[in-house]
C-alpha cells in the first residue's frame, strides 16, 4: 500500500487495518525501514527494548507511525523492516530491488505468507515510463518482485485518504458510504497527485496501480 510520509490520517487509517488484516491471515506487516534495523524490531515486539531504539527514516518517523509497532505487537503479525541501510547505499542495489528481494525471501522461507507492505506511493507504482533519464522496466518494487517471485500474487495498492475533492469523485461510483471503499482502479481513474508530480510520460491510474482505498 503506498503512503504520503507523516499523514496522521493516512497512519490512523492503517493503524485501524491492521487488526483486520490480522484477521484476514495476514502474517507479515513490511516496513520502509532499514533492514539493519531487524534486530531493535524483534526485541521490541518481545517487549525487551523501548520503541525508541528502532532508527526510522526522518522522512518517515513521526509518533504516529511508531505507533504501528504497538498495533502490530498487539496483533501478532510479525514486523519485517524490508529497504535498504545507509551501510549498503553505494553496493548497487536499488532501495526497490532491495525490498523486493527481502519480500521475495519470506516467500522463500514461508510459501504460504501473506504481506502487507506499507511505503511510500512511488514505490507502489506498476510501471513507469519517465521522460528524461531511461529507466527498465524493474526500477520499482513490482517490477524487481515479479522476476524474483514470478507466480506471485500482487496489487498495488494506492491511498486518497482524507482528502475532500477525491472523495467526491469517488462519491460517483461509491455512494456515500462513510467506510472505507477499496476500488479495482480500472472502474474510478482518480486524477492521483503523485502521478502528475513526477517527470514521467501520461499514465492513467489505473496502468500504475490496480485499486485505490479511499477514506
Amino acid at each position: 500500500m503506498g503512503t504520503v510520509h507523516q499523514r496522521p490520517a493516512i497512519l490512523g487509517f492503517i493503524s485501524k487495518l491492521i487488526p483486520k488484516l490480522s484477521d484476514a491471515g495476514v502474517t507479515h506487516i513490511g516496513l520502509e525501514i532499514a533492514s539493519d534495523q531487524q534486530p531493535n524490531i524483534d526485541r521490541f515486539m518481545k517487549q525487551e527494548t523501548p520503541l525508541a531504539d528502532i532508527g526510522i527514516f526522518p522522512i518517515i518517523d513521526c509518533p504516529e507511525y511508531r505507533c504501528l509497532f504497538e498495533v502490530i505487537r498487539n496483533h501478532g503479525v510479525e514486523a519485517v523492516a524490508l529497504d535498504l541501510p545507509f551501510s549498503m547505499w553505494e553496493s548497487g542495489y536499488t532501495r526497490d530491488n532491495w525490498i523486493a528481494k527481502n519480500i521475495s525471501t519470506i516467500f522463500d522461507e514461508n510459501p504460504q505468507a501473506k504481506i502487507f507492505v506499507i511505503v511510500g506511493s512511488l514505490h507502489t507504482l506498476k510501471k513507469v515510463e519517465w521522460l528524461t533519464t531511461p529507466h527498465n522496466a524493474r526500477s520499482y518494487i513490482r517490477g524487481y518482485l515479479s522476476e524474483y517471485q514470478p507466480h506471485l500474487k500482487v496489487c498495488s495498492i494506492a491511498a486518497s485518504i482524507d482528502n475532500p475533492s477525491k472523495q467526491a469523485d469517488s462519491g460517483k461510483v461509491a455512494g456515500k458510504s462513510r467506510k472505507p471503499v477499496a476500488v479495482d482502479a480500472k472502474d474510478l481513474d482518480l486524477d492521483l497527485t503523485l502521478l502528475k508530480i513526477l517527470a514521467i510520460k501520461p499514465i492513467p491510474t489505473h496502468e500504475a496501480v490496480d485499486a485505490v482505498i479511499v477514506y
